[in-house]
């Protein structure tokens, strides 16, 4: 899974609110700028599984046409979109939803819409300062919820809907999400099969789970822990865990 961040912002306000939403999904995110008018729009194509978030400015309660352009341009190929609308003075009126129909039709799967407020990019004094530290916390705390509901998403579940929503029958959606998961009971079943066949391999293939689930936890997890600074719960729960690890190792022998 890869992070992106897309975002028009000719001011730096949109860019900012965006930067903080997307540090709640990974510490390495990768920027796309829409301002940028030499850059070719149409090289970018996204996996299934990775996140964007899209942020644009309201301009008039619209989407920049410029934004719409190039996003067009883009293949998103189910990738999940985070709609963000910034705006700095009344109201961001049918931004969102105008933005959500441009990249459904590029090809993204938008799962989540925000709209933050920045500083007016020529009317200084109105929300002035903004984003504040008040509302880059909110943000954060939003993208963290989240990252949350997509683990809890069943992986049938985020195959069926996009095809319930596209058109396809309630019955062919529902197959195929219970098809993208078959290979788990055919693997589970051969596993056993084999399982009395190969004991000399038992406790290599058991080191290699284990190291991989210690790379994930490396990987992904530690460093997701201390996205913020202050918050100190992430080392606490692993320094418990890894007691009550070594005392049950202890007492079960």
């Amino acid at each position: 899974m890869s992070v992106y961040t897309v975002t028009f912002s000719p001011t730096g306000g949109t860019k900012k609110a965006a930067d903080r939403l997307a540090a709640a999904f990974g510490p390495e995110v990768q920027e796309i700028d829409l301002t940028a008018r030499e850059t070719d729009y149409s090289r970018f194509s996204f996996g299934d599984g990775d996140i964007c978030v899209v942020a644009v400015p309201s301009y008039g309660g619209r989407v920049p046409a410029a934004a719409v352009s190039r996003l067009a341009q883009m293949n998103g190929t189910g990738a999940n979109a985070v709609l963000m609308a910034v705006y700095g003075n009344r109201a961001y009126e049918d931004t969102l939803s105008e933005l959500k129909d441009v990249l459904v039709r590029a090809g993204f799967r938008c799962i989540a819409a925000v709209a933050a407020v920045a500083e007016h990019s020529v009317m200084r004094q109105f929300a002035s300062g903004r984003p504040n530290q008040e509302d880059l916390e909110t943000l954060g705390e939003f993208g963290r919820r989240i990252k949350e509901a997509l683990a809890q998403n069943p992986e049938g579940t985020a195959v069926a809907l996009p095809l319930a929503r596209d058109g396809s029958s309630k019955g062919r959606a529902f197959l195929a999400g219970s098809m993208s998961a078959i290979v788990e009971p055919v693997f589970g079943v051969l596993a056993a099969l084999l399982a009395a066949h190969t004991l000399r391999l038992m406790p290599l293939l058991l080191a290699m789970a284990a190291g991989a689930m210690i790379y994930v936890v490396v990987q992904e997890l530690i460093p997701e822990a201390h996205l913020d600074d202050e918050d100190k719960s992430g080392t606490l729960g692993f320094v418990v865990g890894f007691i009550i690890m070594m005392i049950l190792d202890i007492a079960l022998g």
